[in-house]
């Protein structure tokens, strides 16, 4: 069993189920609407605790009813939440649209995704993963020469990631984004 420090912005997702593909100009309409917990870090966690592993979460949740009621279920989920800080304000849902498909359209609060990670806890840590829009590049070249560092892909370009492992999706890799592939490899050592 490892220790692994998953850093990351759980969200409380308001998943809408669209009738139609999303285009811009048109009306859309929905079949359905329901509330989930989401994001990468909450869903690659709980795969990490199915398979047994301790897995410390590194994040920040809002000190209300939804946010206090998101960290409860957290912890009964197997979740060690010692490193979940609750923070003033309010739980602000994450809008994700899912057309018939099951393309994926995702909608952010800009005052949420805009928090820079400025500090890791790595004590007794055997493998980081950072699912994060903005942290310190130097955190993680430092956490890569304790441990196995693991982060997904970043949504801007100005943001880099060393680490061992990458996770990308086709859609992160886009020929849009001319040298963005080898910007991603940082050098380790």
């Amino acid at each position: 069993m490892a220790t692994v420090l998953v850093v990351t912005r759980p969200n409380l997702d308001r998943v809408w189920r669209l009738s139609t593909p999303l285009k811009t100009g048109a009306r859309s309409s929905y079949e359905r609407v329901n509330f989930r917990y989401g994001g990468g870090g909450f869903y690659a966690g709980s795969a990490l605790i199915a398979l047994r592993h301790h897995v410390r979460l590194a994040a920040t949740l809002a000190d209300d009813a939804q946010g206090r009621a998101f960290r409860s279920d957290l912890i009964k989920a197997g979740f060690d939440v010692e490193n979940v800080r609750m923070v003033a304000g309010r739980t602000i849902p994450v809008e994700v649209l899912i057309d018939p498909s099951g393309e994926r359209t995702i909608i952010g609060s800009a005052s949420a995704e805009h928090a820079i990670v400025a500090h890791i806890p790595l004590d007794g840590v055997d493998a980081l993963y950072v699912n994060v829009r903005h942290i310190e590049p130097g955190l993680m070249k430092a956490a890569a020469d304790r441990c196995l560092v693991v982060a997904q892909a970043p949504l801007e370009a100005d943001e880099l990631r060393p680490c061992h492992v990458l996770v990308a999706s086709r859609s992160d890799l886009t020929p849009a984004q001319p040298n963005r592939r080898d910007d991603y490899w940082q050098e380790l050592s």
